[in-house]
C-alpha cells in the first residue's frame, strides 16, 4: 500500500497526520439509506475524502445526484468526488450530465472543470490530484445503455491533466467501469453474478469498456507511470463510430509524482 493513502481505525487518526483517509462506495442504485450510511460512516471516522464512483441512480437519472449534494452539504467537508455511471447518464448528453450531477458539488468541493462531467481536484494538504473520468461522452440524449464513448477532447484533457501533475503529488483516478486490461474470464465471472432459477450462477464476461476498442485509459496510465510516450495510437468508439488518437508525452513528469490507484465500480463487488 502506498504510504500516502491507507485505511486505519478512528483511534489511530489522532496520532497520524500525513495520511489521507478515503471512503469509497459505488453502485448504490437509488438506495438513499446506503448513501446516507456511507456519509455518516465517513464522518464517524473523520475521513478526508469520499469517493463515489457511479450508478447512484436506479434506472432514471432525471433528478441527477441531488441527494448526494444534500448529504455532502450536511456531512462532507470539501472532499467528496463523484464520477458518473451508466445508470446516471441514461438519456443525458454531456451538458446535462454536468448540470444534473457535477455542478451542484463543484464549488463546495473545489473541482477544476470546464462545464463537463469530467474534472480534477488538487489537495495541497495531502498532495493528491484526483482525476474523475466520464466514459459516457454522449453528444445527444438518446438511450445508450452501457455503451462507452471517450471523445478526443476528453482524452486530450486526461493526458494534459496527468502531464501537469505538480511535483510531489500522487494521482487517484476515478471512473465507473474497471480500468483492468488484465482480467481474464475466470476473474470476471467471479465478479459478475446473477440469480437464475434461485441458484447463483456466473454471468458472461462483461467488457470493461463496452463499445471501445482497446484499453485507452490503461495505455495512458501505463505511460504516465513509466514516464514514457505514446505516439499516434488509436481506438474506436463503436457507439458513434469515432476514432480517437492518443499522443502523450510524460517524459517531463517529475520523478516524485506517483500513481496511487484507480477507484471504480460497475462490477458490484469489492475490488
Amino acid at each position: 500500500m502506498i504510504d500516502r493513502v491507507r485505511p486505519f481505525s478512528r483511534s489511530m487518526r489522532n496520532g497520524i497526520h500525513n495520511y489521507a483517509t478515503i471512503c469509497h462506495t459505488s453502485d448504490t442504485h437509488g438506495d438513499y439509506e446506503r448513501v446516507k450510511n456511507f456519509f455518516e460512516f465517513s464522518k464517524y471516522i473523520n475521513a478526508d475524502f469520499n469517493f463515489i464512483t457511479g450508478d447512484v441512480m436506479g434506472y432514471t437519472p432525471k433528478n441527477g445526484n441531488r441527494y448526494i449534494d444534500n448529504l455532502d452539504e450536511k456531512y462532507g467537508k470539501g472532499g467528496t468526488c463523484i464520477t458518473l455511471g451508466n445508470h446516471d447518464t441514461y438519456y443525458l448528453d454531456m451538458t446535462a450530465q454536468y448540470e444534473n450531477s457535477i455542478k451542484p458539488l463543484e464549488i463546495r468541493n473545489a473541482y477544476t472543470c470546464n462545464n463537463t462531467p469530467y474534472y480534477y481536484k488538487d489537495d495541497s494538504k495531502y498532495k493528491l490530484r484526483i482525476v474523475a473520468i466520464s466514459p459516457y461522452d454522449y453528444k445527444d440524449s438518446a438511450y445508450h445503455g452501457t455503451k462507452c464513448v471517450l471523445s478526443q477532447g476528453q482524452i486530450d484533457w486526461f493526458i494534459n491533466t496527468l502531464a501537469t501533475t505538480p511535483a510531489g503529488y500522487g494521482v487517484c483516478v476515478l471512473m465507473h467501469p474497471p480500468m483492468t486490461s488484465y482480467e481474464n474470464v475466470e476473474m470476471q465471472n467471479k465478479h459478475w453474478q446473477h440469480y437464475k432459477d434461485d441458484n447463483l450462477e456466473p454471468c458472461p464476461v462483461w467488457e470493461s469498456f463496452t463499445g471501445i476498442s482497446g484499453q485507452p485509459i490503461i495505455d495512458i496510465v501505463d505511460a504516465f507511470i513509466s514516464k514514457t510516450t505514446i505516439s499516434g495510437k488509436t481506438f474506436t468508439n463503436a457507439e458513434d463510430n469515432s476514432t480517437v488518437t492518443i499522443n502523450a508525452d510524460f517524459s517531463n513528469v517529475a520523478n516524485n509524482v506517483e500513481f496511487i490507484g484507480h477507484f471504480n465500480g460497475h462490477t458490484h463487488c469489492d475490488a
